[in-house]
C-alpha cells in the first residue's frame, strides 16, 4: 500500500516547479528604470531604459550629514550590496560618522525603482552645534580676576601726577 502512494507522490510533485530549480522563461529585456541624484527625496521622474543585457534597477540613498541624504536611482547589473551574506562586517559604531547607508533597494521589473521611503524628515536631526574645549583656556572668573586687578593698577598709573615735579 505504501509502494503505490510514494510512486503517486513522486509523479505528482515531479511537476511542481519552484524558484529554486526553475528558472524564469523569459527574462525582462531594456528594462526601464528610474534615474536621478536628489538631495533628500525619493521622488524621481526621469526614466532610462537600460542596456539590454542589464535587467535590475537600483535605489541606493547615503547619509552624507546629520541634515542630508544623497539619493541615487540607475540601472544595475549586480545587486550584491543588498544581500546579507555578501556584506562586510559592521564596523564599530562613532557618533558623529555621517556617511553611511540609510535605505538600498534592488529589483528586477519595469520602472520598479519607484520611490523609497516617505518618512525621511522624521530621520533628518536637528543642526546641533558643535562645541570643542579649547587648549589653554581658563575659566572666567580667574581670568576675569586677572584682567580686573590690571585694569586697575594701570588705570591707577596712568590717572596720577607725574612723581617727578614734570610739568602737566
Amino acid at each position: 500500500m505504501m509502494l503505490p502512494f510514494a510512486l503517486l507522490l513522486v509523479i505528482m510533485l515531479s511537476g511542481v516547479g519552484t524558484n529554486v530549480t526553475k528558472a524564469p522563461s523569459k527574462w525582462t529585456f531594456s528594462v526601464e528604470c528610474y534615474e536621478c541624484e536628489l538631495i533628500n527625496t525619493f521622488r524621481c521622474s526621469k526614466i532610462k531604459t537600460c542596456e539590454y543585457d542589464i535587467r535590475r534597477c537600483m535605489t541606493v540613498s547615503i547619509r552624507v550629514s546629520p541634515r542630508e541624504l544623497l539619493v541615487f536611482k540607475n540601472c544595475t547589473w549586480n545587486c550584491t550590496f543588498v544581500y546579507a551574506a555578501l556584506q562586510p562586517a559592521e564596523t564599530p559604531r562613532q557618533a558623529l560618522k555621517t556617511n553611511s547607508f540609510y535605505f538600498t533597494h534592488c529589483c528586477s521589473g519595469m520602472r520598479c525603482n519607484l520611490g523609497g521611503p516617505t518618512n525621511v524628515e522624521r530621520d533628518i536631526s536637528e543642526d546641533t552645534p558643535i562645541e570643542y574645549e579649547l587648549d589653554g583656556s581658563v575659566r572666567l572668573m580667574a581670568s576675569a580676576f586677572f584682567l580686573i586687578s590690571t585694569f586697575i593698577i594701570t588705570s591707577n598709573t596712568l590717572t596720577r601726577a607725574p612723581l617727578l615735579g614734570g610739568v602737566c
